[in-house]
């Protein structure tokens, strides 16, 4: 009897496999493929004997090789995962490092070109000294688009009392440490504020900065028309405002194209322009136009300032 079932029972698995369908080369290599773009981690040996059990069932193929590996793969894609997390842990580490070590630098040649610089754009604000005077110690300025706080800083240095704002982070963080380094810290707050004005937010947060007590708002090497025209209408009875900025047609020492030519807004200025921009408006107490060379190249400055 025993016999007779062991001999049935091999034919039936003779029947089973004659009745399962055979698989032609190119239609295995095709499963093949599918497979292992569900499993990445199932090699090919193993994606390939599994679907010859299977008879070709891609599902039961892909559940017989998650069962029999799943773990491994998992744990394999966890150390992968650790490794990359290693790797740009590091990188960033070295990308920081790089990045620290330049602001150093130039952090350090700033200083030693201060030091070696004529006084900043801000000294015409010694001619508004008459204008001040009556003003509560010390004064107030706001030093708007300060970049790396020269004349932010030089007006602390002066008595006066410095908001320095600006969009760059960067740049803000650079004005801290100079006025730390100057014992000014005291004398120097940062603002950062996008001020183009046709950003949302922009006029209301001027209102705010320009807001009395103020004696002073200083535009150095920073030039944008239609913030200036929000500046003359928003600054407080009394207030001076300081421009000084390249003159029409002055090249970049770094592109030797016109500084900001194809932007109306903020080129440079014309003999005159602002005078005449905001005649009736304020009093002019400075207006003129100065030379220097530098890096072969002559560049025009205009300064101006006004009392509102």
């Amino acid at each position: 009897a025993a016999a007779k079932a062991e001999e049935e029972a091999a034919a039936a698995a003779k029947a089973e496999e004659a009745a399962a369908p055979v698989l032609s080369a190119s239609d295995l290599m095709a499963l093949m493929k599918q497979l292992r773009a569900e499993l990445p981690r199932a090699d090919l040996k193993a994606c390939k004997a599994a679907l010859e059990s299977t008879g070709g069932d891609l599902a039961a193929a892909s559940a017989a090789l998650t069962a029999e590996h799943g773990e491994a793969w998992a744990a394999a894609e966890a150390a992968d995962a650790a490794e990359i997390q290693a790797g740009t842990v590091k990188a960033m580490g070295m990308r920081d490092a790089k990045a620290q070590k330049k602001f150093a630098a130039e952090e350090a040649a700033s200083v030693e070109a201060a030091a070696e610089a004529p006084e900043p754009a801000v000294a015409v604000a010694e001619e508004v000294a008459v204008a001040v005077a009556e003003a509560a110690a010390p004064p107030r300025a706001v030093d708007l688009g300060c970049g790396k706080g020269r004349d932010a800083v030089y007006l602390a240095s002066r008595g006066w009392s410095v908001l320095a704002v600006d969009n760059q982070r960067a740049f803000l963080d650079h004005v801290q440490a100079f006025a730390a380094r100057q014992g000014l810290s005291s004398r120097v707050a940062v603002a950062c504020v996008d001020l183009r004005t046709h950003r949302p937010g922009c006029v209301p947060r001027l209102r705010e900065l320009l807001a009395p007590p103020l004696q002073l708002v200083s535009l150095a090497r920073f030039l944008s028309r239609s913030l200036l025209d929000e500046v003359v209408a928003l600054m407080p009875l009394g207030c001076c405002v300081a421009v000084h900025h390249f003159g029409a047609g002055a090249v970049s020492l770094k592109s030797g194209r016109p500084i900001k030519g194809g932007n109306p807004d903020s080129c440079g200025l014309a003999a005159g322009e602002l005078a005449a921009r905001y005649a009736g408006a304020l009093r002019v107490l400075l207006d003129e136009e100065s030379r220097r060379v530098e890096g072969g190249r002559a560049l025009r400055r205009r300064k101006s300032l006004s009392l509102v």
